[in-house]
């Protein structure tokens, strides 16, 4: 079971993200806090695993309640913010994910994946998963990808699709194309969004940028991009290519 403590001062955000949280037979909340300090002392008292977290509180906002952690019992936070500009040091401080107001259940569910990505990653559902790897969520709906000594930022939006090469991956946007020393289910866990389907072992496709897909034998499905690049689906991944079929 994973611990939460909501920090939120707004009525109507707080009564969302409760319904939320609680439709999640895992989670448990242990605390609701509206303001700064408040939250700071339940942390300590409660030592929940994660943390919802909004910048703007009264008391003690949220950039120093989380300066003020003891870094020993930190939870895992997830930013609940309407504001853009926090993300740098969200990113700074290896916050798992950064929710921008209105968030809807589906951008949820994926800030909840990536909790229980770095749980599961890091064995542990009290310490935070320590930086590192080459590609992370950077904000809201950007990647950051490690190419070689440089650190490129891209918009989700941006990106047609990744095809597995070897020890690598081939990253084709809309802008350029690049290639990135990594296993291509990071990145698809990394994917926050909701238009990016799994076809094949070694294909993650942007479901904006699909043509046309014809149905083959078996249920599989051929799969032509607008740029004319063609992808099959394999059985492994039938039912998330079907699924993406009925509501494009």
């Amino acid at each position: 079971m994973i611990r939460v403590l909501l920090a939120e001062d707004e009525p109507h955000a707080m009564d969302k993200l409760r319904e939320l949280v609680l439709a999640q037979s895992d989670l448990r909340i242990v605390a609701e806090c509206s303001d700064g300090l408040q939250a700071l002392q339940a942390v300590a008292a409660k030592q929940p695993d994660l943390l919802f977290l909004d910048i703007e509180l009264p008391g003690l906002n949220g950039i120093d309640l989380v300066k003020s952690l003891k870094r020993s019992r930190t939870p895992y936070i997830v930013v609940t913010t309407a504001y853009s500009e926090h993300a740098v040091w969200a990113f700074d401080e290896n916050v798992v994910d950064y929710l921008l107001k209105p968030y809807d259940q589906t951008r949820f569910q994926h800030a909840l994946h990536r909790v229980r990505l770095a749980m599961h990653n890091s064995g542990s559902a009290a310490l935070p998963q320590q930086p590192g790897g080459s590609v992370s969520w950077y904000a809201a709906d950007m990647l950051k990808l490690k190419v070689g000594t440089r650190i490129k930022f891209i918009a989700a939006t941006k990106v047609r699709y990744i095809r597995a090469q070897g020890d690598f991956v081939l990253v084709n946007t809309l802008d350029q194309e690049f290639r990135v020393r990594e296993r291509i289910k990071n990145i698809e866990d990394a994917c926050n969004t909701g238009y990016f389907v799994r076809v094949h072992r070694s294909a993650l496709l942007n479901i904006n940028y699909i043509r046309e897909m014809k149905a083959r034998l078996h249920g599989d499905y051929e799969i032509t991009m607008q740029d004319g690049t063609m992808f099959r689906s394999s059985a492994s991944y039938r039912e998330a290519v079907r699924a993406m079929a009925r509501r494009t």
